[in-house]
């Protein structure tokens, strides 16, 4: 039986598919699968991938109609046939070592889920990195007894978030008929690894940084504007809630973690609202944001907020005082400085509260 299967749509990167894959068939460790699968693309990419298909009978064809990414990943969950499946998107990189590394750990502890570490690399235009964030949190080995016992900082919870810098035991999969959901677009990773980790028994996390993501400023998802963003974030802090209660975490430390998310979660429909282009009024997206500043939900947790700066509390008694118009001008002055290459200064915006003009 092969090791790993590694499961890699492919939709459009013809730019980029040749690197993903080269960094794939250079590992270490050659026991594996590398299941493509066409997701419709209208490139050139599997032309790319034909290439290397024919002289390297490790790699997997699978070609459907475009039906998006969780579509197509469960199209190689359900022919993959490694002990274990891993996700590899096809415009990222991952070390060379990767699987070497990581079956010294499967072979010996076997755990249903190990996760490890990643770099997030913001790329511009013309392919030149211009940030690195390096994300990866200390090792331990937890049984369901002992996930109560996670120490849980903002890398751990982001980390969490991502498919992609994990391995998945397939007989977890497959015996509670895991799938991602192929309804959501947006946070399906989370919503997947709610259900992995509620059935999980065994959980490993390892320091090593193996995976690159490449995050570009090309039209994806992430970069496009979604009218309900503010939602799609509230059914991902739901599915962290229900993996930290799954591991027996205390309920004061999800309120207060679960408080801190939401407040992201605001500016981050401010954001969606602002930078991302769409058809809005400024009027509208203030409706918006005046919303989300009434939802219970909102009202709630803003009072559970832990503020570790000056601009915490600003953005809480701005929230808490539902100054949607404040927050909105914010918004707004951010995304014209970030679309101008500049940032809104941080002593700016704090002698404009001082003053009492935002707040």
């Amino acid at each position: 039986m092969t090791a790993i299967s590694i499961i890699m749509p492919v939709y459009d990167v013809e730019k980029y598919v040749k690197k993903a894959i080269d960094t794939i068939l250079n590992q270490t460790y050659d026991d594996f699968e590398l299941i493509i699968v066409n997701d419709g693309t209208r490139d050139n990419s599997m032309m790319i991938v034909d290439t290397f298909a024919k002289s390297d009978n490790r790699i997997k064809i699978i070609n459907q109609e475009n039906r998006g990414l969780s579509a197509a990943r469960n199209a190689g969950i359900k022919v993959a046939r490694g002990d274990y499946i891993c996700f590899i998107d096809s415009d990222d990189e991952v070390n060379n070592q990767m699987l070497m590394i990581v079956m010294n750990e499967l072979l010996t502890k076997q755990p249903d889920v190990l996760m490890f570490g990643m770099y997030i690399e913001k790329i511009i235009a013309n392919e030149k990195k211009i940030d690195t964030l390096k994300l990866n949190s200390p090792r331990k080995e937890c049984t369901r007894k002992s996930m109560k016992d996670i120490v849980l900082d903002d890398t751990l919870i982001e980390l969490i978030g991502y498919s992609t810098n994990k391995m998945y035991k397939r007989k977890t999969i497959t015996t509670h008929n895991i799938l991602f959901n192929e309804k959501i677009e947006l946070l399906e990773d989370i919503n997947f690894n709610e259900k992995i980790f509620r059935v999980t028994d065994k959980f490993m996390i390892i320091e090593d940084c193996l995976y690159h993501y490449k995050r570009r400023n090309r039209n994806s998802l992430v970069n496009t504007f979604q009218l309900h963003y503010y939602d799609l974030q509230m059914a991902g802090i739901h599915s962290r809630r229900q993996i930290f209660e799954s591991w027996g975490i205390d309920e004061q430390t999800i309120e207060s973690l679960i408080a801190k998310l939401h407040i992201r979660a605001i500016r981050g429909s401010c954001s969606n609202l602002f930078v991302n282009l769409n058809r809005l009024s400024f009027k509208e997206k203030c409706l918006i944001i005046d919303l989300i500043l009434h939802c219970p939900l909102t009202i709630a947790r803003i009072k559970q907020f832990p503020t570790a700066s000056f601009h915490d509390i600003a953005l809480k008694l701005i929230i808490k005082r539902k100054k949607s118009l404040t927050l909105a001008i914010i918004s707004f002055l951010y995304s014209f400085n970030t679309k101008n290459k500049r940032g809104l200064k941080g002593n700016h915006l704090s002698k404009l509260i001082k003053k009492g003009e935002l707040i």
